[in-house]
């Protein structure tokens, strides 16, 4: 094996793992030198034997099913050697969940950790696997933080306002409830009837807002 350059999407995938793979000889590893995601475990893309667009595909995972065959549905694959981005299919077992997270490479730390930051006990009832960031979850605070969600939030009051859109006070003497309800200001309508009748031609316009009470 030995790593090379690019590779076309159709490429077959031992064509691909040959030019793809550095071994270690004391580990027995075989190190994918292409793309790696957030985890640290190989990608690529390929597209399938009819030439479809290409997709993303795991790279330990596809060197398990060209080796040895195809991973049932409800099972992982676990790195026995520990090293992400190994492909070699020999340090890969197909595992359920929850065994691949407790084989997980939590640290010392972690593991002697006996309540959450909230203070709920790390017992087997009040516990989640979080397989996506693969450490151990409190079931309780998973179960408060979706009550939280589903919580309708108070609605914030509203700051009564104490004059109209033109700067006139809302006083007693100068305002008039309207049957609706909202607060209409008096100078502005004296304002207005005199504009109609015309009086005055200076240009003021009646307000054409309504004001919350």
């Amino acid at each position: 094996m030995g790593y090379t350059g690019g590779i076309k999407a159709a490429t077959p995938f031992a064509e691909r793992l040959e030019a793809s793979t550095i071994p270690v000889p004391w580990s027995g590893c075989w190190i994918w030198m292409r793309g790696l995601d957030t985890n640290g475990y190989g990608r690529f893309h390929a597209s399938d034997a009819e030439g479809h667009q290409p997709t993303q595909r795991s790279a330990h995972r596809e060197s398990y099913k060209h080796f040895i065959g195809p991973i049932p549905d409800d099972l992982q694959l676990d790195h026995l050697c520990r090293v992400r981005c190994c492909v070699n299919p020999a340090h890969l077992e197909p595992v359920t969940g929850a065994e691949n997270f407790t084989r997980g490479n939590g640290t010392l730390h972690q593991r002697l950790k006996t309540h959450c930051p909230k203070g709920h006990p790390y017992e087997p009832w009040n516990l989640r696997a979080d397989v996506r960031r693969g450490k151990r979850a409190c079931l309780t605070c998973h179960r408060l933080r979706e009550a939280a969600k589903r919580k309708p939030k108070p609605a914030k009051p509203r700051a009564a306002k104490t004059h109209c859109p033109h700067g006139h006070p809302y006083e007693a003497w100068n305002v008039r409830v309207h049957k609706k309800g909202y607060k209409l200001c008096l100078t502005c309508e004296q304002i207005y009837r005199q504009q109609s009748k015309g009086k005055h031609s200076n240009g003021y316009e009646a307000p054409k807002s309504r004001s919350a009470a």
